[in-house]
């Protein structure tokens, strides 16, 4: 393990679980959450938030190369009889670029943390505590200072600048030259909106939640900014009985503007031959990289059109059984990252395109985002549809990219990265 990777037990053997009967502000509890370190999460399609506050422990790796195998050799030291219930949060980088943004100071190429106090809220039921390293009564005292749900500190209509679309088309064509060259099938391409305004993190966490409930809302606050989003892309999850499931979404449509067209554009995004083929490239990667590290994989299926709003994609599940000398899960992880629907095909040509003209550091955008437990029970999701907001500063970059294939049209791109952007921006009131 590498000198710049840190796993370190700071918090005895064993638990505390408080029940609170009152309600709970999810989104406000993480927004006000005290220190620099916090998280959040919910799992697509279900009611429970996690809100994790602190750090009992953190594995961090600095170490672009090995940052998987870093953070999996770090969880694999925690392990022990007491870790069952532990749940670490976290995420890695896209790609540790060249070209570094202070924008990423606090957000290494990998990081798991085991918050001090981790909330499983749930609406219809009792909230559950778990403690690690601190004191019960202060997790009812953390929920007595978040403010009431009628305090809003004020999401304004941000004012978007920095803002080159010219540049993103420019791109495009410059990624097109390469692909009519046969040096690229496909390069997956981001851009960043920035905004300028006061925010607030809960309403930004709440808008998303509601507009996206089929999505992973995301939230993760290390030192002063705070990384979050609506993912609609599973990357890999594990039930901790050794099943695996992925899930290829790539390949969009706009949304129509009734049932009617709707319908018909759902239509041509399955009989398209450009997304048709896009979508192939990362079903195709995710059964080749399952295989190789192991996974029994289950009969293919069948492509399905999946919803959101503004936007449609084509979808297709994979998933498998894990053979008993698999690698650790976090490995598996890395494994299929970066996956075609984030990078390109060829992988080193396109991850090599980016470095060399994108310009944009991604930090964690498009990289996984997610959890595993003590039993090695995980739920990764890429980090899309995400942005970084600075409450202090006011300043929020938000980040979208778009698939490029032969066939690709500047403008559509633009316009698709411009849906993608909107889904966020209108949670920020702009």
């Amino acid at each position: 393990m590498s000198p710049a990777t840190t796993s370190t037990r700071l918090v005895a053997p064993g638990a505390t679980k408080v029940q609170m009967a009152a309600t709970v502000d999810p989104w406000r509890l993480f927004a006000d959450a005290p220190g620099d370190r916090a998280v959040l999460w919910r799992e697509p399609g279900t009611a429970t938030v996690t809100v994790g506050i602190g750090a009992a422990a953190e594995i961090t790796s600095h170490s672009p190369a090995v940052r998987f195998a870093e953070v999996a050799a770090g969880l694999s030291s925690t392990t022990g009889a007491d870790s069952g219930s532990d749940r670490w949060f976290g995420g890695f980088s896209f790609d540790c670029g060249e070209t570094p943004d202070d924008l990423w100071a606090d957000h290494p190429c990998g990081a798991l943390t085991l918050p001090v106090f981790t909330f499983d809220i749930d609406p219809t039921a009792t909230t559950t505590c778990i403690v690690r390293g601190g004191d019960a009564d202060a997790a009812h005292h953390l929920v007595a200072a978040i403010d009431p749900p009628m305090a809003r500190r004020g999401t304004g209509a941000a004012r978007a600048v920095e803002e080159d679309r010219e540049a993103y088309t420019n791109l495009v064509t410059t990624a097109l030259g390469e692909i009519s060259a046969h040096r690229l099938e496909k390069v997956v391409l981001a851009r960043r909106r920035t905004h300028h305004g006061p925010v607030d993190v809960a309403e930004v966490l709440a808008g998303l939640a509601a507009r996206q409930p089929s999505c992973a809302i995301f939230a993760f606050r290390r030192g002063p900014r705070v990384f979050l989003g609506a993912s609609p892309e599973l990357l890999l999850a594990h039930d901790g009985a050794g099943h695996v499931t992925s899930a290829a979404v790539a390949g969009s449509r706009s949304r129509g503007r009734d049932d009617a067209d709707d319908t018909l554009m759902a239509a041509e995004l399955a009989a398209d031959p450009k997304e048709v083929a896009e979508h192939a490239y990362v079903v195709d990667d995710l059964r080749r990289q399952l295989a190789a590290a192991g996974v029994r994989l289950d009969p293919p299926a069948v492509a399905e059109i999946r919803r959101l709003p503004g936007i449609q994609h084509l979808y297709t599940p994979v998933s498998g059984s894990l053979d008993p000398d698999s690698r650790h899960v976090i490995e598996i992880l890395g494994a299929l990252h970066p996956s075609p629907a984030v990078c390109g095909t060829p992988t080193a040509a396109a991850r090599r395109f980016i470095r060399d003209h994108e310009g944009l550091d991604r930090g964690w955008y498009a990289g996984p985002v997610g959890w595993i437990d003590g039993r090695g029970a995980a739920s990764f999701h890429v980090g899309l549809r995400s942005g970084v907001i600075d409450p202090g500063v006011g300043v929020t970059h938000l980040f979208a990219g778009a698939g490029i294939v032969a066939g690709s049209q500047p403008g559509s791109e633009l316009t698709e990265t411009d849906v993608k952007l909107d889904a966020l921006g209108t949670a920020l009131g702009s």
